[in-house]
Order: structure tokens, then sequence, then C-alpha cells
């Protein structure tokens, strides 16, 4: 069992010095607490079926934490000398949740927007884990409930959390959880979170490496302790701040960069999605290759090495822009889905699935869960059977019709080409052996136009035969009569989802670095507080800017599209936003040709570009922090 004190555990005062900052903190923390109490409450009443609550209150909510939101990070800014620094720092990790509530808001303050309880469902994590840091840096007691939890996710929680520092820092932490580990534990929960973070916020604080790939160990031991080790050589000797001391005092062990926290193992059976899942994982970094292939292996999903196979389901990408996953994509089914830990290009596809990176426990699950939902599902399509054989050819027809796809049958070669030539096709089964012109024959023509993938079909074949058959412009050969399963494989295999469009990056933008400081410095003279003020002017008219040039395109209104993109592109010329720069370049250059159809494919890169640009200043909110410190040294 585990022993629960009978006292609340609580922290030292350790708030911002002045009145004014612990003021403000406390405030913006009611707030916090207010409108996560809010959101559970819709929450309930939405799931009870009763109307939901009057959404004024959620808005009067929402509108004193953007209040207070904005007087903390103001203070973030302020020198409230060198030992409140891990406030300091607590209060820059605030940023990112901060950001989230506003910008997911204000977003959802738009008409028709779609998917409103995705953003909601963000607003009220981000909530949560402004929640959670404020109460950092505060005098705040920790409420004692015994909690399941699964390790890997109360990891994946902590390192969300730290994801700033870690990014800014080039710091990648993998999480290797030990096989004797219960995949459910029952932990102090509010007490186990904050010791875990602060094991890692100590880490981070103390170490000045940079540029690291660490493993974050967990194990279980017999004596019903979860323990966790980092770095374990190198863990820092320095003390503990107060607030990890206080922690650690509470009957806690922490020795030698090994945090043990009290845990019993649970009897919840383990859900595991990926159960009957294929995958395969293109990463580059060893380290976290085996980390995500010892999480996906706990969760059930099977992987293979072979990458032509039709039974894989997914493909997790550590990089797409990298040469291993050039080279692999194109083994890959049409239906396999994709999923990014970086997206470094911003693709936008059906099956292409963006993820956080640090990666999370809960997401991986819900995706394991909808790819399971979705994987004996196939969309409708349009084929062509070809079969001199009547009895054969009605025999797949119907086997396609029954999977829910449109089947077009011809009895001959000629018939075969003429359809070809007027229609369009997902997929082709062509009987081999028919009289007049053989199979061989109608692959061999059609392998000069853009033709579907060619499935040949044959009572026997040698392997002669099959390889001059694929010679001929087939894809694959298969021996009649087909079975369902082998049926469903080449479907899964050959065809390809409807996809829209998405512009490729040109080569001179995907060259370019989406901020170059150093420019934006050499445009100013090296006045980093001109470069800054340009910069925040930019990302903060952005918004405004881009659905202004997108309506005038809507509208076709050529004059107001002109006059929009010709002012985003004055404004980002002393900013240091190559790519950016480049793509605006060309969009304003084919809107003064006029040309409707290349200004939209223009348009996409840029929208991409702004995507982009925002998504990286998310993860640099500061991107002349470093001048200033070397200014400051000089000084």
């Amino acid at each position: 069992m585990i022993k629960i004190r009978n006292k609340t555990i609580n922290r030292p005062v350790h708030g911002l010095h002045s009145d004014t900052g612990e003021d403000n903190l406390n405030l913006l923390s009611v707030t916090v607490d207010s409108y996560i109490s809010q959101l559970e409450k819709e929450h309930e009443l939405a799931g009870s079926g009763r109307d939901i609550a009057d959404q004024q209150d959620e808005h009067n909510l929402l509108s004193k934490l953007n209040a207070g939101i904005l007087r903390v990070c103001n203070l973030s800014g302020q020198d409230t000398g060198s030992e409140r620094q891990d406030d300091i720092v607590l209060l820059g990790l605030c940023h990112k949740p901060i950001k989230t509530i506003i910008g997911m808001s204000n977003h959802l303050s738009q008409p028709n927007v779609v998917d409103v309880d995705f953003y909601k469902s963000e607003i009220a994590a981000a909530a949560k884990n402004l929640q959670f840091l404020l109460r950092e840096t505060q005098d705040s007691p920790l409420t004692q409930r015994i909690v399941e939890i699964d390790p890997w996710q109360m990891a994946d929680d902590a390192l969300g959390m730290l994801s700033p520092i870690l990014s800014r820092r080039g710091i990648s932490v993998n999480l290797k959880v030990g096989r004797s580990c219960p995949a459910r534990l029952n932990v102090e929960l509010e007490q186990s979170k904050s010791l875990l973070f602060q094991f890692l916020f100590h880490y981070l604080q103390h170490s000045g490496q940079n540029n690291l790939d660490l493993t974050l160990d967990i194990s279980f031991v017999e004596n019903e302790e979860l323990v966790f080790s980092l770095d374990e050589e190198n863990y820092p000797a320095a003390a503990p701040c107060s607030r990890f001391q206080n922690l650690i005092n509470q009957n806690i062990t922490f020795e030698d960069g090994l945090l043990y926290l009290p845990a019993v193992a649970s009897a919840t059976d383990e859900i595991r999605p990926g159960e009957g899942l294929t995958g395969v994982i293109i990463c580059e970094r060893k380290l976290q290759w085996h980390a995500l292939y010892e999480r996906l292996t706990q969760l059930g999903v099977q992987f293979t090495n072979d990458f032509r196979s039709p039974e894989i389901n997914f493909c997790l990408v550590g990089d797409e822009t990298g040469p291993v996953f050039d080279e692999i994509y194109p083994l890959l089914g049409a239906r396999v889905s994709i999923l990014l830990l970086n997206n470094n290009t911003l693709y936008q596809r059906s099956n292409w699935y963006q993820l956080h990176n640090p990666v999370n426990q809960r997401e991986i699950r819900q995706l394991l869960a909808r790819l399971q939902a979705g994987r004996d599902k196939l969309p409708a399509y349009s084929i062509l059977a070809v079969d001199d054989n009547a009895a054969n050819l009605n025999l797949l027809k119907l086997q396609l019709t029954q999977l829910g796809h449109r089947v077009t049958t011809a009895s001959n070669g000629t018939d075969a080409l003429d359809l070809c030539c007027q229609n369009h096709f997902n997929l082709m089964f062509l009987d081999i052996q028919m009289p007049g012109m053989s199979g061989v024959e109608v692959a061999e023509k059609l392998s000069d136009f853009d033709a579907p993938p060619i499935i040949g079909l044959t009572a026997h074949v040698t392997d002669e035969e099959r390889e001059s058959y694929l010679k001929s412009g087939m894809s694959q050969v298969l021996v009649k009569p087909i079975r369902n399963d082998n049926l469903k494989s080449v479907l899964r295999r050959y065809i390809e989802y409807v996809e829209v469009n998405v512009p490729a990056v040109t080569g001179q933008i995907a060259e370019e670095p989406i901020f170059d400081r150093e420019l934006s410095l050499s445009t100013v003279h090296d006045r980093p507080e001109i470069a800054r003020e340009l910069f925040e002017l930019l990302i903060s008219a952005l918004p405004e800017d881009q659905e202004q040039i997108n309506i005038a395109f809507g509208n076709r209104d050529h004059q107001a599209l002109a006059a929009a993109v010709h002012k985003l592109h004055g404004a980002i010329r002393y900013c240091g936003v190559p790519r950016l720069a480049v793509a605006i370049n060309k969009l304003e250059s084919l809107v003064k040709t006029g040309s409707d159809d290349n200004v939209s494919g223009a348009l996409d890169i840029v929208n991409d570009e702004i995507s982009a640009l925002h998504a990286w200043q998310q993860d640099n909110p500061d991107p002349f922090e470093a001048v200033d410190s070397a200014t400051a040294e000089r000084s």
C-alpha cells in the first residue's frame, strides 16, 4: 500500500519578490482554476445530454484569463534577481500554453469553425499545463489523490511542458521503460507529477551541456517504487531548489541521480490499441528509433523490414526531409498512413498525421485506435476488369463490387485500350492469355500513357514468364482464382488515395532557413532592439495580412490582391525571413502577370510558409535572446 500522510503537503512560499508579482500570479492561478472548472462543468453537461451552460460565463472567464496572461508575460521580462531564476524560467515555460489558449480561443471566435471539439480539448489541455506550471512557482498545496497512471504518459506530460527548453538547447530525451514495469500504476498523482517535473527541471537548470541525446530510464522495483534515471553519471550534484527539496523531504528517495516514487501495480487490464497493426519506423537517430519501437511494441504494434509489404498500416517518420524517407517512401503502399514527428515541409494530406514532438502517449493511443477502426475499410474506387472468360470476369466483378468498388468490364484487349483512353481507372485487372490482343500487348501499349497499375491474371506462371510480364508494364501477377484476402492486399498496395494537391516547396525555398537572425540584424545595422521590434510587428500583423490576401484571391479582386501582397512583401523586407520572402516575391510576380492557376499554387506556398514561421516562432519566442546576452557580456 502507498502510505498517505494525514496532512496536506505544502511547498514553501517562493513567489516572485514583488507584491505586484505575487498578486498577478495569484490572480492568474485563481482564474485558471475557475476556467478549468468551467470547462469540466461544460463537459459533464454535454455528456449528460443536458443543455450546455451559459456560454457568457465561459467568455467572461476567458477574458479574465487573457488579461492575467498578459500581466504575467510582462512580469517574466522583469529582473527579479538571480535567486529567483528558477521562477523566471518557469514563467518562460508558461508562454507555450498561454499562446495555445489565446491563439485557439481567437480561432474559435471566428465564424464557421470546423472541429470545435478539437480546439476546445487543446485549450483545456493547455490550461491544465498552465495551472501546473503556475503552482510550481507558488505556495500551492498538493491534493492527495491516489490515481491510476500510465508511466509513459506521466513522463510525456513532464517532457511536453519542458519542450521549449529542450528545443532551444537541442536536447532530446528518449523514454526507456523496463519490461518488468506494469502498464498501469497507482501513485499519488500531484506529488509524483511535481517530483518528476522537478527532477527533470533540476537537470536542465544545472547541466550546462547542449545538443544531447539522452535516455530517461523508468523501472519498477519489488519494494513498490517507480525509479527514474536520467544521465545518471552526469546528473548535476547541485543542491535541489527549495521546491524540489521540500518534496524530497516527504519520504521520497533522491540520490545519485535516481528518483524513487512510491507506486503500486494496478490490476486494470492493459488496453493495447496497436494489436493487429503493422508499422515501420524511419528515424536516423538510433536512440529515438529504439524508444519509439519499444513504445509502440508495448501498445501491441508489430513491425516489418519489408517496406513493400501490403500489411503495413503506418510509417512513423522522424524527419520526412531526410534521404532515408525519400528512398523508402516510394516503396510504401498508397494506403499506408504517414505519422510525422516534425513535418518540416508542412504536408497536408489525407492520410498524413502530425504528432506532438516530444511524442505523447495519449495521442499515440488515439491515433492507433483510429487506424485500427479504418484498417479493414477500403474506399470505393473505379476499377477495370478484363478477361475473355465470362465466368471468371463475372466472379472478379462480384468480388470487387462486394468490397464497395465501381467495376467496368471488358472481354478483350481492344475494348480495354479504348476504355482506358476514355476513362480514369484507379486499378486494372488484366487477363494475360486472351485471343487477339493479349494482356502483354495491352500492357505494352499502355506503358506509353498515364495508365493505372496493372495486375496480370493467369492460371499458371513460371518465374521466367512472371519476369517477362513485369517487364511489359504489369505491376504484379496473380494466379487465378483470386482469394478475397489476396484481393484486399492488392487493393491496399496499389490504389492511391485521392489527395488534395499540395504544391511542393521549391528548391530555392527549401534551401533557405525559416528565420535568419544575422540577415535581420544586417538590415538594421546590427541594432537588435530594432530588429526585434520589426519581427514582433510582422508576427502580430501576419494573421490579418494573410486573411486579406486570401479573401481578395477568393473574391477574384485582382486590385485588392495586388495591394495586400505588396503590403506583406514590404513588411518582411527587414525581418530576416528568407523562405517567406522568396515565396511572397514569387506570388507578387505572378499576381502582376494575372495567371490565376499559377497564383493559386504560389498562394498555397505562401500560406504554408506563414504556418511554418508561426510554428518556428512558437518554439523560439525570442530569437534575439542570444544577441542580448552577448551585448550584455560585452558591456
